[in-house]
């Protein structure tokens, strides 16, 4: 006994003090405590105790205004309860108890008080500091459960109605309340009671015994309407739920990918931000989850929901150049908030995404300038100064009035006048934008202030006002073609700006315009303006000693492209050295020595004006002199001998006849093509009698003439030949011109009526030849042969024969003179080109001159030797490495270059794969608004160049001019660039090729081709942007230095595998290059997008300035890139003429 008064005594000694340390809403006494709350109070009373455990009860009194419902309760006790009455233990951790009813006095009624007791092992030793009354009203999502309506009795004006709340989830829906609409009041009802009835409005409580509907399972309620229709569906249900365990929810963002500033307390976003991303505490309670995007003042400009998750991320959204304000709340089933914000701080301009179309965006910008020196951060990211000082470089001026781009305007007056602060030539009219403004009052941002067509620069450099705008120009330019052509100048009268500011003068040297043109003095010359003018003067000054020659007569001569011939220009004039001219247009003009040009044409040539489309062979006449005198004259019978060999010409559709003529004439043999009939009848030709020409003439033609011969589409020919004179009537030549009956005549030594015989021959298209002896007729007659050939295509390649051979004797001539030959009229492509003779040049006759016009060289299968063949694609190695020549006329490209690439091509080991990658970089830190900060490249897999990657930043950041600011910047300006816009020939959308070459810094000789959409203005500053092209391409790339055709140097060859969007290759060996020497030279697939291919091609063979560049292969829609400067052409690589 006096032990357990021991024990009591110091149990409840501890008790005491503890109980006085209780809070200010807690009140003790030895046995008893109570906790007051916010509408309920707590009373803890040890009922008992006994050593190593006690009893004890409490209990909640509802002090509020509303009742308790469903309660539970949570309080920290030290003791562990191993028994409990009246109440369930819900929940224990770490001294934390959640007691909740047991299901039998489940609600607490205003005033009223519900108790439960418990044991616990272990002594006492202080009451609960705190009890917090859980259980919150929550709206239970529509996923978790079903609500379905039943009429179970109508009679008209009434019904009974049943609802079932069906649980579809794995845990308990617990004092649950249920809300709707119904046009009817409900009089009576079962299994719930009505909490609240306003309007049409019900909310309907649980019954208390049917609080809990189990996971899966359902309740029903019941109710009747005494006056209403069953047909009015309940509508707009809502379920809540009393839960026990909230849960607090907080949210994360993810700031690992970007920089933090701890000057200005932000991270900086610098590289494309794809997605925003975090975490979510607890997102199984969360209902809602959505984001928010405001600028700095405080716009929204993007906002959305995002799906709720615990790893969650949002896609889709844009963000302000400079400061933005993210802000992701979540909204739990209760309807409270958690809220979480960030600031970003955005340095690359394609993540403002359609912003940069927004007019209010500027506002946006402007709003923001971090260092208060004038200009805003977006400015100062276009420029590369520093956005949070005033002084960026450190020169003593603030960036407001400092020169980026080196131009004389300051960089706050390059916003004010909208001019680009990052280049110093905003129109690209060759005058600096300082220039314009101060200087000459021009508009920096036209290259043509007073709209009158001529650049500002050129109309002050021509002693023009560039503010005045001119209805015509005069302008002039010349230059010096050789040592004997001293100077070519022409000057036009009355000429738009346009036509006077793109005026020159180039030569012409190729297949049909060099040395070998009759008359030559120097090279052609073409003159050419983009306009309209209404009078050019040209003038050619000579060499004097030229004129020493009697014989030189300088006349200047027009290219008919049409045609292919060389006109005499009219109304030229020649006064001293210097011959002079009025032209009627621009095109190609030669001057040539006439008397030498003139006598190039001196030989006679036939031509059938009606085609050989109806030709089925030849009928020839052989009128044979078989006058005595024969037997001197030809002695040894070789009339007869060349006559035989005469029918060694004839195809199995040709024919012959054999008339002697003496005294008189008669047929030894009419028309046959048997060789020997003809041959024996030959051989009956004798040698007496006189001369009548009439007589075999007529002979000749009564052969055609008759009812039996055949007259089916042959050509007729007579050929007389004959050693003396003799009577003849001109009405038989006129006859056989009408029959359509050719007379070639041969006159053999020196008693033949030659004026007569040239008069039959000319009168019927034929010709005169004569032969002072007899042997001569061998030649006479194979030439008459090969005249006869008019009608013969032994080759079938659409080419007479006669016009081959005529060619190759360098009769036949092309229409500038030149002289054409190694053709084979026995072969149907001479050059083995795979085109035809015939396909490559045509035979034509223009007035009286009969000549060839060329489309290609049949004799040579690159006509104009630049390395593409006139017939075919090149193939080396099974792979097409260079395309047909679309103009065999005319050389793409410097002479030798594509021969360069033939030889890399075939040596195959041309990379095709990425290897690893390269040490060396491109420092671009300076522009962070471009997207990156540096450059990383991969070695090929030969190591040989360096190339940058398909996913790379600019891949991301798409083009403009910050990207070349910075190559100039870092590479000293010393590279070209070119472009080349187009248009997708179906869509309309807008695309856009830029090429560049040069030097590229510590990556030494380099190269690029990208391909690049949409562009758009920048807002505040004058700066297009466009971005990456969303297709990819096969393409490949080579680059060269060019010191002349037999000197070409490959710095690069690249041929990846993976399809790109923008091709590069960089060689570190190859430094301090000379852009200028350089040629690129590469491919770009466009198979499977022919909208793309036709745009572009359609606009490239528009532009005059761009259009040499590219080659458009039609086979496969594959463009051919090459691109070289006029500087290889200008210091003495001129090998690409010849």
């Amino acid at each position: 006994m006096i032990a357990l008064f021991l024990t009591i005594v110091i149990v409840f000694s501890a008790y005491g003090q503890k109980a006085a340390a209780a809070t200010s809403n807690t009140t003790s006494s030895e046995h008893i405590s109570e906790y007051v709350g916010d509408g309920y109070k707590v009373t803890f009373q040890v009922t008992s105790s006994w050593s190593g455990a006690y009893n004890a009860s409490i209990t909640i009194t509802n002090t509020g205004k509303t009742t308790i419902e469903d309660w539970c309760i949570e309080f920290p006790l030290q003791q562990k309860i191993q028994n409990i009455w009246n109440a369930i233990i819900l929940k224990h951790e770490n001294n934390l108890y959640t007691i909740k009813n047991d299901g039998n006095t489940r609600d607490i009624p205003v005033g009223k008080s519900i108790s439960f007791g418990f044991q616990c092992k272990g002594e006492f030793t202080t009451f609960p500091d705190k009890y917090t009354m859980l259980g919150e009203t929550a709206i239970v999502s529509t996923q978790n459960y079903d609500v379905s309506f039943k009429v179970m009795s109508d009679w008209g004006t009434g019904f009974i109605g049943q609802i079932t709340i069906t649980n579809k989830t794995d845990k308990a829906i617990e004092g649950w309340t249920l809300s709707f609409d119904a046009n009817y009041n409900i009089d009576n009802i079962w299994n719930a009671y009505i909490l609240s009835h306003e309007g049409t409005h019900y909310v309907l409580h649980n019954a208390g015994y049917n609080a809990i509907i189990e996971p899966h399972q359902s309740v029903t309620i019941g109710f009747q309407v005494n006056r209403g229709s069953s047909s009015d569906q309940i509508q707009n249900s809502s379920l809540t739920q009393i839960v026990f365990d909230k849960k607090d929810v907080s949210i994360t963002i993810d700031n690992s990918n970007f920089e933090y500033s701890e000057k200005n307390h932000f991270y900086v976003v610098s590289n494309q931000l794809i997605k925003i991303s975090g975490t979510l505490q607890n997102a199984d309670t969360v209902d809602t989850l959505e984001y928010k995007i405001t600028s700095i003042t405080g716009r929204v400009i993007s906002h959305g929901q995002i799906s709720v998750a615990e790893a969650w991320s949002f896609a889709g959204f844009n963000l302000m150049y400079g400061t933005n304000t993210v802000t992701i709340t979540a909204t739990d089933r209760q309807g409270n908030k958690t809220v979480k914000s960030e600031q970003l701080y955005n340095t690359n301009i394609k993540n403002m995404g359609n912003l940069i179309d927004d007019t209010n965006t500027t506002t946006d910008l402007l709003a923001q300038d971090s260092d208060n020196d004038n200009l805003c951060d977006f400015v100062e990211g276009v420029i590369g100064t520093d956005p949070f000082k005033e002084d960026s470089d450190g020169n003593g001026k603030n960036d407001d009035v400092d020169d980026a781009d080196g131009d004389g305007v300051s960089n706050k007056a390059e916003i004010e006048y909208y001019t680009n602060p990052i280049t110093k030539d905003t129109d690209e009219d060759g005058l600096l934008d300082g220039e314009e403004l101060y200087k000459y009052q021009t508009d920096p941002c036209k290259s043509d202030t007073d709209g009158d067509g001529a650049s500002d620069k050129w109309e002050i450099e021509h002693n023009y006002d560039p503010l005045v705008k001119n209805n015509s120009f005069s302008a002039s330019t010349s230059i010096t073609v050789n040592d004997k052509i001293e100077n070519v100048s022409v000057r036009i009268e009355g000429s738009d700006g346009s036509a006077a500011e793109s005026l020159k003068i180039s030569t012409v040297n190729n297949i049909l315009f060099n040395q070998s043109v009759p008359g030559y003095i120097g090279d052609c010359t073409e003159f050419y303006a983009n306009g309209t003018f209404e009078s050019a003067t040209v003038s050619y000054t000579l060499d004097e000693s030229l004129f020493n020659d009697s014989s030189f007569v300088p006349t200047l001569y027009y290219f008919n492209e049409s045609t292919q011939l060389l006109e005499e220009v009219p109304d030229q004039e020649l006064t001293g050295n210097v011959v002079s001219a009025t032209l009627p247009h621009f095109s190609k003009y030669i001057l040539l020595n006439k008397t030498e040009f003139d006598n190039s044409w001196n030989y006679d040539l036939l031509y059938d004006e009606d085609g050989e489309d109806n030709f089925k062979g030849i009928d020839v006449v052989f009128a044979i002199d078989s006058s005595g005198s024969m037997s001197y004259n030809d002695s040894n019978n070789v009339r007869k001998t060349v006559t035989k060999n005469f029918f060694d010409h004839f195809t199995n559709d040709d024919r012959a006849a054999i008339v002697d003529f003496d005294n008189w004439a008669y047929v030894v043999t009419p028309f046959t093509s048997d060789k020997s009939t003809l041959e024996k009848a030959v051989d009956k030709i004798d040698s007496y009698g006189g001369t009548n020409l009439s007589s075999a003439i007529s002979a000749g033609i009564d052969l055609f003439t008759s009812s039996s011969y055949k007259n089916d589409g042959h050509a007729k020919y007579i050929i007389l030949l004959t050693d003396g004179e003799g009577d003849y009537s001109n009405i038989y030549t006129e006859e056989a011109q009408r029959e359509g009956i050719t007379i070639f005549t041969v006159g053999l030594g020196d008693e033949v009526s030659v004026d007569l015989l040239k008069d039959i021959a000319t009168g019927t298209g034929g010709q005169y030849y004569h032969a002072d002896e007899a042997d001569k007729l061998y030649g006479i007659f194979d030439t008459i042969a090969d005249k006869t050939d008019l009608y013969k295509d032994s080759d079938n390649d659409g080419l007479r024969d006669y016009y081959e051979k005529e060619m190759n004797n360098g009769n036949l001539r092309l229409g500038t003179g030149v002289k054409l030959t190694g053709l084979n009229y026995l072969n149907a492509d001479s050059d083995d080109d795979n085109l035809l003779d015939g396909e490559e040049i045509q035979v034509l006759k223009v007035g009286e001159r009969v000549y060839v016009y060329m489309k290609s060289n049949p004799a040579s299968a690159d006509t104009d030797g630049d390395g593409l063949l006139d017939g075919s694609a090149k193939i080396i190695n099974n792979k097409k490495v260079a395309p047909k020549d679309p103009d065999p006329l005319y050389p793409n490209g410097p002479i030798g270059i594509w021969q360069a690439q033939f030889e890399r091509e075939e040596s195959g080991n041309i990379p095709t794969k990425y290897g690893d990658y390269a040490p060396i970089k491109l420092d671009l830190s300076i522009f962070t608004t471009l997207g990156a900060r540096i450059l990383w490249f991969k070695y090929d897999d030969h190591k040989e160049a360096l190339h940058s990657q398909v996913s790379t930043w600019q891949s991301i950041g798409g083009y403009n001019d910050f990207y070349d600011r910075a190559f100039q910047i870092g590479t000293l300006g010393d590279m070209d660039k070119v472009k080349f816009p187009y248009t997708d020939s179906a869509s309309g959308k807008q695309y856009i090729i830029w090429a560049w070459k040069g030097n590229y810094l510590n990556l030494g000789s380099g190269a690029e081709i990208g391909l690049y959409q949409k562009p758009h203005k920048l807002p505040i500053v004058n700066i297009e942007q466009w971005d990456v092209s969303s297709i990819r391409l096969p393409m490949t790339l080579n680059l060269y230095n060019y010191y002349g055709s037999d000197d070409i140097e490959n710095i690069f060859s690249w041929a990846p595998e993976e399809a790109q969007w923008w091709i590069t290759g960089f060689n570190p060996d190859y430094m301090f290059p000379d852009h200028r020497l350089m040629v690129s030279l590469g491919s770009i697939d466009y198979a499977g997008y022919p909208d793309l291919y036709n745009g572009l091609k359609n606009a490239v063979e528009k532009d005059n300035t761009i259009k040499d560049y590219m080659i458009f292969d039609e086979d496969g829609h594959t463009v051919w890139f090459i691109w070289w400067n006029n500087y290889i052409y200008n210091s003495g690589y001129k090998e690409h003429m010849d």
